[in-house]
């Protein structure tokens, strides 16, 4: 699972405009494997402290009088736009819904070169190239900051 998650992440990286300029002039394979094992080593963290993580933003919530009504999961979520990252978000939804989130993926995008786009995509799978749309859940919260 874990060579699965870095050839994902390194495929996603390859995607991105400023790595597709690097691959015309001169890779650095350093520099690539360094950010994919940080996002790997970030993915692995946020899934091992998704339940405190999870309790956090519910508290947060609660106290702002916001709460969650359905069930809660943070998840790994992966940004691929301008930028790749990696950070945790939190998803709600029916339980037998939220269970089937595996990752989140945002995809950016420019509109009339003014206005910026993100679209969130929970996703049954942590693999891009298996979009698998969990529908009837939602991104009540963004985590980041961890790289």
């Amino acid at each position: 699972m874990k060579l699965k998650a870095i050839c994902f992440l390194l495929a996603v990286m390859l995607l991105v405009d400023p790595v597709r300029e690097a691959w015309a002039k001169k890779i650095n394979w350093g520099d690539i494997v360094q950010d994919t094992l940080k996002a790997t080593a970030v993915a692995a963290l946020v899934r091992q402290l998704a339940e405190p993580i999870n309790d956090f933003v519910n508290s947060l919530l609660l106290t702002h009088g916001a709460e969650n009504r359905d069930t809660t999961k943070v998840v790994p979520i992966f940004s691929v736009g301008y930028k790749t990252a990696v950070g945790a978000a939190q998803v709600s939804g029916p339980q037998e819904l939220v269970n089937e989130v595996r990752a989140v993926f945002t995809l950016e995008g420019l509109t009339h070169g003014k206005y910026r786009v993100k679209a969130y995509i929970p996703n049954r799978h942590s693999n891009p190239f298996e979009l698998d749309r969990v529908y009837g859940v939602g991104v009540t919260a963004i985590i980041d900051g961890f790289l």
